[in-house]
């Protein structure tokens, strides 16, 4: 149970088999086993993170943090004639940081290690006793990825749109995808992801003249879906340019466009080109 104790139920007397309902076959008694730790002192979670993803590095807050020796993941039960099939124990490496109440932590790296799904996060400290009560957390794949409605932008085009408009703005030329969420999940993140521009290289100078722009909300793949199934949330973005300075001295440009929104991040490359643009449109598509 999430506050140390075990909770063990079920079978039936003399392993006989029948109703449920039949007291005389029926064992519906239940005892809460209390380990000696119970009534010792035992450290506690501040916060936790209530959702995770392979390899993501997060945090822990406990005003113990300077005596925590192990931090962990427990599978949450799954019994079935006597049975727990989904039983494990999943250490996972962390580091205290000193003069502080965090800890920093990594979650498991793969599903062989850790399969998707609920897990109890526990902290044990230097007495060998765990947390007063354990964090809940939902291990799954989770990822995001950008998709280039738009992947070239030509001069001819960004320079006929601004010879009438402020700025030269493509709609919806970016979508931003976040795969295997809870919608719930996706609430507790900031609104929208966060956009960079960056020239040249990953590792490049950000731009203010290209800007992406949220265009709409949040776009579900099945608004009908329960609320417990993961599903992707899409975002879609506007590309603006306020000039084409930009494209000055150079042929073709690789922009990177990089998303976060809160610690999941990804990113995607564009082309600037002086040349005509091959994916250029001249109106309403039929």
């Amino acid at each position: 149970m999430p506050n140390g104790r075990v909770w063990v139920a079920g079978s039936s007397k003399k392993a006989e088999q029948g109703d449920p309902n039949d007291s005389n076959i029926a064992e519906k008694r239940i005892e809460i086993y209390s380990p000696p730790y119970v009534s010792q002192p035992r450290p506690t979670i501040s916060s936790a993170p209530s959702f995770l993803t392979y390899g993501q590095p997060f945090t822990v807050d406990t005003p113990q943090a300077n005596t925590i020796q192990r931090v962990a993941l427990m599978r949450c039960g799954s019994v079935t004639h006597a049975f727990d099939a989904d039983q494990r124990y999943v250490g996972l490496q962390f580091q205290h940081l000193a003069g502080t109440n965090t800890l920093n932590v990594v979650a498991p790296p793969h599903g062989n290690v850790a399969p998707p799904g609920y897990y109890m996060l526990w902290i044990v400290d230097m007495a060998g006793n765990p947390c007063q009560v354990a964090a809940i957390v939902r291990l799954a794949g989770l990822r995001c990825f950008v998709l280039t409605d738009r992947s070239t932008f030509s001069v001819h085009e960004v320079e006929a749109l601004l010879s009438a408009n402020p700025q030269a703005n493509f709609k919806r030329a970016l979508y931003v995808v976040y795969e295997g969420f809870l919608p719930h999940e996706i609430a507790t993140l900031p609104a929208v992801p966060s956009l960079r521009v960056i020239l040249d290289s990953p590792s490049g100078s950000t731009t203010t003249v290209i800007t992406a722009v949220p265009n709409g909300s949040v776009l579900w793949e099945d608004p009908s879906r329960p609320g417990d199934v993961s599903q992707r949330a899409t975002f879609a973005f506007d590309v603006r340019f306020s000039n084409a300075s930009v494209f000055t001295g150079v042929n073709h440009r690789a922009v990177f466009v990089h998303a976060q929104m809160g610690p999941y991040a990804c990113q995607a490359q564009v082309t600037l080109t002086n040349q005509p643009n091959p994916y250029m449109t001249d109106g309403a598509q039929h």
